[in-house]
């Protein structure tokens, strides 16, 4: 759809509502305030439909009000426009350049507890381009990377899965951790408390081993 906050986003809002068709997700773009998706929402809770509402975060107001946006109940995830964000910021389209706004993001969804998803890489024939900028993603903490081409798929894949020795090494803080009776313990000569517990479960379970406990 476009913007809420633009005649052509009310029309296409008035549009699914009265076609009855509503997605499995609903992509709102140019969000800059946790009005814009409780006014998706209201609307499609009138129509007594469900789906899932993810924000785009495309401008710096956007980023400015991230706080305001994560709190918003009706939200199921958020993904970056790093294209338009650097229009608006007069910044290059560069990784370097965007790393504070991404970073600012993947930290406050986590915070919020919903998963940020990054922006496309544009360069199609840039395979180790595409790998580079999925692992920063990976590392600033977002959950997946958007494709916009079939071919990227694999790439973003395969960097957002945890390798075979990353899960091997979770598996061992996990076990050392359980057989701890959570005290803290070591393993390979390094120790292991409660936030490397809660990262190796998290890896685990990313990969249907071990299911993430549930935070008491």
């Amino acid at each position: 759809m476009n913007a809420p906050s633009t005649v052509h986003g009310l029309k296409d809002l008035v549009g699914l509502a009265e076609s009855g068709l509503w997605p499995v997700v609903l992509l709102v773009p140019k969000v800059e305030s946790s009005r814009d998706v409780e006014l998706v929402a209201q609307i499609m809770e009138a129509h007594r439909k469900l789906c899932q509402i993810w924000a785009l975060i495309e401008t710096p107001r956007a980023i400015e009000n991230l706080t305001d946006i994560l709190r918003s109940p009706a939200l199921a995830g958020v993904l970056f426009g790093a294209a338009d964000y650097a229009a608006a910021a007069g910044c290059r389209l560069s990784g370097k350049a965007l790393w504070h706004p991404r970073a600012l993001l993947a930290m406050g969804a986590a915070a919020a507890g919903v998963p940020a998803i990054d922006s496309p890489y544009f360069a199609l024939r840039d395979p180790d381009g595409l790998q580079r900028e999925s692992k920063e993603a990976r590392d600033l903490g977002f959950s997946g990377k958007v494709a916009i081409h079939p071919r990227q798929l694999h790439t973003i894949k395969e960097t957002f899965r945890p390798s075979a020795q990353d899960l091997a090494e979770a598996r061992a803080v996990v076990d050392a951790a359980e057989a701890a009776n959570g005290a803290i313990t070591t393993v390979d000569g390094h120790m292991v408390g409660p936030p490397l517990v809660a990262t190796a479960r998290a890896i685990t379970a990313r990969v249907g081993d071990i299911p993430a406990p549930i935070d008491s």
